[in-house]
């Protein structure tokens, strides 16, 4: 229990601290799914121990969120009661001109005015004020119009097409799932999938957790030439792909924004070369925005 504080304590000053809140989650994800997939071959005490860390994390995320929480309130009060009252000045060229003519008139009085510096008042010049009402008039926006597509969506799970062992590929498909991937057959669906990918149509697929959506695109992109990408949002998920791929000697990498810049350059370098080596590339969604 002490240790268990001790390490809560330096996540929490730690200034990575909301990293590591996100690979605390990550690795929650992770067990779960492990918990959920993999249930009837895990020994009593595999299942216990997976079982205990995940409600260890559970408690330990719930901790650091409230501390991060806490500390951004501290500093959003810090900063609005620290922070000197000023007034609200655009500083255009138009206000600088206002601002000059007020302190000419008032430095230098008309041969008939009668100047009282305790209360003296002038109104701006007509131009000046001209500009000041034009330069703050409502902008119109330009209406935003989106642009719609018209999807035809096929339900292809039922294609009787999807399921033949015809097609020019599939002696190389069922060779490669054997040897690289140590698969006997197929799982459901996952033919279907590999055949309509690769016939070239664009397929959504939705599968349970463990259900093998991994295969469906990792067996296309060892027989296929080229590169394919692959988006996914866990990070922690896209290392252990990545590790048994590299175990299976398929040529993959990933990128993220936590890698070294050195490290991210020497992959985009190889992804530029005419002979690239790489069949796999796993990417984050922020480092796709980016």
């Amino acid at each position: 229990m002490v240790t268990s504080i001790s390490l809560m304590l330096q996540l929490a000053l730690c200034p990575n601290a909301s990293n590591h809140l996100q690979e605390m989650k990550d690795r929650l994800i992770t067990i779960s799914n492990e918990l959920l997939d993999n249930a009837g071959n895990l020994s009593s005490t595999q299942f216990e121990v997976l079982r205990q860390e995940r409600l260890l994390l559970n408690k330990q995320i719930q901790q650091l969120e409230k501390h991060l929480q806490d500390v951004g309130r501290q500093r959003s009060h810090a900063m609005t009661s620290t922070a000197p009252a000023r007034s609200f000045l655009i500083d255009t060229p138009i206000s600088r001109t206002a601002a000059d003519a007020v302190r000419f008139d008032s430095q230098v009085p008309g041969p008939n005015e009668f100047v009282n510096h305790g209360n003296w008042s002038s109104p701006l010049p007509s131009s000046t004020t001209d500009r000041l009402h034009s330069s703050f008039a409502p902008v119109e926006r330009e209406v935003f119009t989106p642009n719609l597509f018209e999807v035809k969506y096929i339900e292809g799970s039922g294609d009787i097409r999807w399921k033949s062992v015809d097609f020019s590929w599939n002696k190389k498909l069922e060779a490669y799932n054997r040897k690289v991937f140590g698969n006997h057959s197929f799982r459901p669906n996952q033919r279907e999938v590999i055949n309509a990918t690769m016939s070239g149509y664009d397929v959504f697929v939705l599968m349970p957790t463990g259900g093998g959506k991994s295969l469906t695109y990792q067996l296309p992109a060892l027989i296929c030439p080229g590169l394919t990408l692959v988006v996914s949002p866990l990070l922690s998920l896209i290392q252990d792909q990545i590790m048994h791929i590299l175990q299976a000697n398929i040529p993959a990498a990933y990128l993220s924004g936590n890698m070294e810049w050195a490290e991210q350059q020497d992959i985009l370098r190889e992804l530029q070369s005419d002979t690239c080596k790489y069949k796999l590339l796993y990417v984050t969604p922020e480092k796709v925005a980016r």
